[in-house]
């Protein structure tokens, strides 16, 4: 019989490292980390597995007040309330202005609304029958005689704009050119900002 030769081979080599990992693998699972064994701050969201901390509800009087939390885009509570300009009313989700403007035709009674408060703002616009009507039925505001200009245009006659006027608190409306013939009493309207 041949005498075994003492080296190391690689099937001697893994089997003794496969020996200490398992000794070594149950003695090692027996420790257990506490809170008292992690450092304060080393941990983040991402070192927590989703779910793991439990179910008990987190009480909010332990919790640090969140900077600026009364706070929204820097706006308080307040600032966020929408708000009519000054002499415009609130109808049907727009801001009506109050009085009526001289009578035009509708693309220039258009344009001007467009130029009023416009460095700040968009501009404003017509409004339409809807908000109009509002404005005049519930909240007093007096219609114009012979009517006022809406956004609501109505079906063209050829290559001409036909715009509608609203005529009375009902809802009645009138169909006009848009010519110096055309032209009637209008009032801008606009949406709602915050502030």
């Amino acid at each position: 019989m041949k005498r075994i030769r003492p080296h190391l081979t690689y099937a001697n080599t893994v089997a003794t490292l496969a020996l200490f990992i398992a000794l070594g693998g149950s003695s090692y699972a027996a420790v257990k980390i506490t809170g008292k064994n992690v450092r304060n701050g080393s941990l983040t969201g991402k070192d927590i597995k989703r779910k793991s901390i439990g179910s008990r509800p987190i009480k909010q009087s332990s919790l640090k007040a969140v900077a600026n939390a009364k706070r929204v885009g820097g706006k308080s509570a307040r600032g966020l309330i929408l708000r009519c300009p000054k002499n415009t009313v609130a109808a049907a989700g727009a801001c009506v202005e109050r009085a009526a403007r001289p009578a035009l035709p509708w693309a220039s009674a258009a344009g001007a609304c467009r130029n009023v408060e416009r460095p700040g703002t968009a501009g404003r616009r017509l409004p339409t029958i809807e908000e109009l009507g509002a404005a005049v039925s519930y909240n007093g505001v007096p219609l114009t005689a012979g009517g006022e200009l809406t956004a609501n245009l109505a079906t063209p006659s050829g290559p001409r704009i036909n715009a509608q006027v609203l005529t009375d608190q009902v809802g009645s409306v009138r169909v006009v050119p848009n010519t110096f013939e055309g032209r009637a009493a209008y009032r801008c309207a606009v949406t709602p900002l915050n502030g």
